[in-house]
């Protein structure tokens, strides 16, 4: 009788595993959900991570983006095959990136850049901003704090990602909030506008594939999330990105940001050790490659 049970039990587990690994993972698109709790506009919260408003070339006008961006109010059914980059907020199966890289797609999967791979299971996407919370099985890896503070007007920003497929850091300066317009969809929202220092492995100034990419302090903390960019005045580069606001509102619900930042890395970065830090949290899949696959 007892190993009649232990049978059962085995072939249970061994027909969960196929059923996860088969079934979610290659048969079935992942879940999506529209999420967003709104921020009263004169909470001491919002006040909290409120950036001055952007001054200089950038600053006088909307700032537009052409490719990407939000789908409106609903899931896009025009997503193309393509790929952007994720970063782990906890060890329990939680990724940020951008919406754009993901809205639409019958199948997402990351990979670290030591070839893991892990499919997405659900896609989190906020309703008006070019935000997404992605949902795969706990992976027990390093991942980031958000930072309970917005940055200074000229602030240090390090990106690390996965431009063209490849890999790659990048080097900003914050200039301020503005407006951020995307043209494919009826959307305008308020971003961080940086301007872009130094690339360092990105293909010579091809930054596709940095979407979604998280933007970090020297504290080595969230505070935004890259969305786009486009040249502007002297050959010169301008990168819109999300607010912190916004980022505390697509998880909202979801994770105890109290909870998990005293078990979130601890980092120092400086413009001499990001090279060298930014390989190092794409090895160990902290930062990951997103792949979107279409029908």
């Amino acid at each position: 009788m007892k190993t009649i049970v232990v049978l059962i039990v085995l072939g249970a587990m061994i027909y969960a595993a196929l059923e996860y690994n088969l079934d979610w993972h290659v048969n079935k698109e992942p879940v999506y959900e529209l999420h967003a709790k709104r921020i009263p506009k004169d909470s001491e919260y919002l006040k909290k991570y409120f950036v001055q408003s952007c001054s200089g070339p950038y600053c006088n006008y909307t700032f537009e983006w052409k490719g990407g961006g939000v789908a409106g109010f609903e899931v896009s059914n025009n997503a193309t095959s393509g790929t952007g980059t994720a970063t782990a907020i906890d060890n329990k199966g939680h990724w940020l990136t951008a919406r754009h890289v993901v809205d639409g797609c019958s199948r997402i999967k990351l990979r670290s850049g030591q070839g893991e791979e892990v499919y997405v299971k659900k896609a989190r996407l906020h309703p008006e901003k070019d935000l997404a919370l992605l949902f795969t099985k706990p992976v027990d890896i390093p991942y980031l704090k958000i930072a309970n503070s917005s940055p200074s007007r000229y602030a240090n920003g390090y990106v690390t990602g996965f431009p063209m497929g490849g890999s790659g850091v990048l080097y900003m300066n914050l200039l301020g909030s503005n407006k951020y317009r995307h043209t494919n969809a009826d959307a305008e929202e308020y971003t961080l506008i940086w301007a872009i220092e130094q690339g360092l492995d990105a293909y010579q100034g091809k930054f596709f594939g940095f979407s979604g990419s998280s933007i970090l302090n020297k504290k080595g903390e969230i505070i935004s999330v890259m969305q786009g960019y486009g040249s502007a005045y002297v050959g010169q580069t301008a990168t819109a990105t999300s607010t912190l606001a916004s980022i505390h509102e697509l998880i909202d619900g979801t994770i105890n940001i109290d909870e998990i930042q005293d078990n979130a890395m601890q980092m120092k970065l400086t413009d001499d050790n990001f090279f060298r830090v930014g390989r190092k949290l794409r090895k160990q899949y902290t930062v990951a490659l997103v792949t979107c696959e279409t029908d």
